[in-house]
C-alpha cells in the first residue's frame, strides 16, 4: 500500500512538472506560426484580435493627438495624450484580458511593454524643458517599436 502512494505521488509530481513546462514554453514562445510574408501569425481568438487592434488604434490616436498638441504649442495636452497609453494603460488592459499575454511571444511582449514605457518617458520629456527637436527624436525612436512589431507579427 505504501508503494502505491509513492507511485501516485511521483505521477502527480511528474504531471505537475510537465504542466509547468508546457505553460513556460507557451509563455516564452507564445502561440503562433510563420505566415507567407515571413511575419509570425499570432493565434488569438476573434475577440482577442479585436481587443489587440483596439489597443493599437489607441496608440495611433494618442500619437496623432501628441503631434497635433505639439503643433499648437499645447505641451501639457501632448503629455497627457502620451500618458494615456503608458504603463497605466497596460495595467488596465491586463485586468480585463490577461490571457492574451500568454499567447504572445516574449519578443512581442517586450516590444509592447517597452512601447508603453516609452510613452511614459515621452510624457516626462514633453513636460521638461526639452526642445521640440528632442521630443521629435524620441517620437521617432518610439515609432520604430511600432514598425518593428508590425514588420515581425500579424494577427490572423
Amino acid at each position: 500500500m505504501n508503494n502505491r502512494y509513492k507511485v501516485a505521488a511521483l505521477a502527480f509530481a511528474s504531471l505537475w512538472v510537465f504542466t509547468i513546462g508546457v505553460f513556460a514554453y507557451f509563455f516564452v514562445f507564445g502561440v503562433g506560426r510563420m505566415g507567407p510574408d515571413d511575419r509570425e501569425i499570432i493565434n488569438v481568438t476573434a475577440g482577442e484580435k479585436q481587443f489587440l487592434l483596439k489597443e493599437m488604434r489607441q496608440l495611433l490616436e494618442a500619437t496623432q493627438q501628441i503631434h497635433e498638441a505639439l503643433g499648437t504649442g499645447q505641451r501639457e495636452q501632448a503629455a497627457l495624450a502620451a500618458e494615456s497609453v503608458g504603463m497605466g494603460m497596460v495595467q488596465e488592459l491586463a485586468a480585463v484580458e490577461s490571457t492574451i499575454l500568454l499567447k504572445l511571444p516574449v519578443p512581442m511582449k517586450e516590444l509592447g511593454l517597452g512601447t508603453h514605457r516609452e510613452f511614459d518617458n515621452l510624457a516626462r520629456t514633453i513636460r521638461s524643458d526639452a526642445s521640440e527637436k528632442q521630443i521629435m527624436k524620441e517620437m521617432g525612436e518610439l515609432m520604430t517599436r511600432c514598425t518593428a512589431c508590425h514588420a515581425s507579427y500579424r494577427l490572423p
